[in-house]
């Protein structure tokens, strides 16, 4: 029996994107599926699609809208990063597909997510991530693209 809702349109999916009454159960059962625990599951407010943390591990879906990237690219990126960048990136567990919905289960890296702390953050702190960030990039731009079967647009080069 499908639990997750359809959400083949981003106006679909934008109907549902937030409703928990229609999502939490779904991402329950997946939890479950997965063998992971659902105490202290918790949704992150921020971001383009719903993602969920519990313990250490953070469950990512990805509705099955046609227009936007497929889940099976993320974890090949990640892979492709893992060690090679100055900051942590998350370890994948797991992904695959469920109601028609991508999922990645993902390590859960330690602290609190920014947007819940960005006013509190001081000017000094702002610029030294920035400076962190910076960093980041230009790792990330000296590492050759990952051999990912149809991610990058057909006009990548231009």
């Amino acid at each position: 029996m499908a639990v997750l809702p359809p959400a083949a349109t981003e106006e679909a999916f934008a109907a549902i994107s937030h409703d928990e009454a229609a999502l939490r159960p779904a991402v329950e059962q997946l939890c479950q599926v997965l063998g992971v625990g659902t105490d202290g599951l918790t949704r992150y407010q921020a971001g383009s699609r719903p993602v969920y943390a519990t313990g250490d591990l953070v469950l990512k879906l990805f509705p099955p809208v046609a227009a936007w990237p497929d889940y099976r690219i993320e974890p090949q990126v990640l892979a492709a990063v893992a060690g090679q960048l100055p900051t942590a990136t998350p370890r994948v567990h797991a992904a695959g597909a469920h109601d028609g919905w991508g999922y990645v289960l993902m390590s859960r890296l330690p602290g609190v997510p920014l947007d819940a702390i960005w006013n509190q953050v001081s000017a000094r702190d702002r610029d030294r991530l920035a400076g962190q960030l910076g960093e980041t990039i230009a790792a990330l731009h000296q590492l050759p693209p990952p051999a990912i079967t149809d991610w990058q647009p057909a006009d990548w080069p231009e």
